[in-house]
């Protein structure tokens, strides 16, 4: 009999789980849209949403809200009606969607549904969107694997460069010029901003530059009062700052001298480890491209 009640509560357990992660996921708004809380809708009347909110650590707890109550709204995280509109012969409609649905993406379901809008819209437009889909998908996959296997993706199709590292080189030529402009500033007598940030990347630059300078003889500079500066330490400022503006500018030029990953895969006979395509980049089939009743079907011929 134990064993029996034991199996009948596991099964009870199972259902409602099921039933939980069918279900709509919902953002309600409280405090006057100080305070959101997300999780999935468990029943709604027509006074009463009954939520289960979904924790930073992963547990649930079920909460009630009165919708006659004006100081709570109800976000819908996924509007169905929306997803039953979309159409295969617009492609970017099911980007656009994917690009709205981004800052909800703390929601499981919604990433899940986030990855396969991208997928189909790189799928149903490769020429146009796949790439444009993959930059996305490529810093924001659910798993670390998926991840890589999406950068591998862009990697093989992206003719405009490599889009994992230019990012930090534009980081890096911004970084050069703020702080060649605050040397500047000091060498002319006004105030600079050398934050903690702009500070640690100037004692590193210093070291690298091979000027004759120190980090004590710039934050000298930055002081109150008038200060006797010698001939040499001025020349030294000047071509720190030089030096400086000469890096963001090697920079740039990397920037604008993009290597080709797509020509130099095909032309060099350089393959990856494993080829990834669009189809098996996850679990989705992108060619399922239609919600209809509750799933995602192949278009109807």
């Amino acid at each position: 009999m134990k064993n029996s009640t034991t199996i009948m509560l596991t099964c009870l357990g199972l259902l409602l789980t099921c039933v939980i992660d069918d279900a709509t996921a919902v953002i309600v708004v409280i405090d006057n849209g100080r305070t959101e809380v997300r999780g999935y809708e468990v029943s709604r009347s027509d006074s009463v949403l009954v939520v289960d909110q979904v924790k930073t650590d992963g547990s649930r707890e079920r909460r009630s809200f009165s919708l006659t109550d004006p100081d709570v709204q109800v976000l819908d995280a996924i509007n169905i009606a929306d997803l039953e509109q979309l159409d295969p012969s617009n492609p970017r409609a099911y980007l656009d969607l994917a690009s709205r649905l981004e800052a909800k993406v703390i929601d499981p379901e919604v990433h899940d549904l986030v990855v396969r809008l991208f997928l189909i819209a790189a799928y149903l437009d490769t020429e146009n969107l796949s790439v444009q889909s993959f930059r996305y998908l490529a810093f924001r996959g659910r798993t670390v694997d998926e991840t890589n296997r999406f950068k591998a993706i862009l990697r093989s199709i992206d003719k405009s460069g490599n889009p994992v590292t230019a990012q930090n080189n534009s980081k890096r030529t911004a970084q050069f010029l703020f702080v060649a402009d605050q040397i500047a500033q000091i060498r002319i007598g006004r105030p600079a901003n050398l934050n903690p940030a702009a500070m640690e990347f100037l004692s590193a630059s210093i070291k690298n530059s091979g000027v004759r300078i120190s980090l004590s003889d710039i934050t000298e500079r930055t002081k109150p009062g008038v200060k006797q500066v010698s001939f040499e330490s001025e020349v030294a400022l000047v071509a720190f700052e030089g030096w400086l503006r000469q890096q963001a500018t090697s920079e740039e030029k990397i920037l604008t001298k993009k290597s080709d990953w797509a020509t130099l895969l095909s032309t060099r006979n350089i393959f990856p480890a494993r080829s990834y395509t669009i189809e098996g980049a996850t679990e989705f089939n992108p060619a399922h491209c239609v919600y209809s009743n509750g799933q995602w079907v192949v278009p109807a011929k």
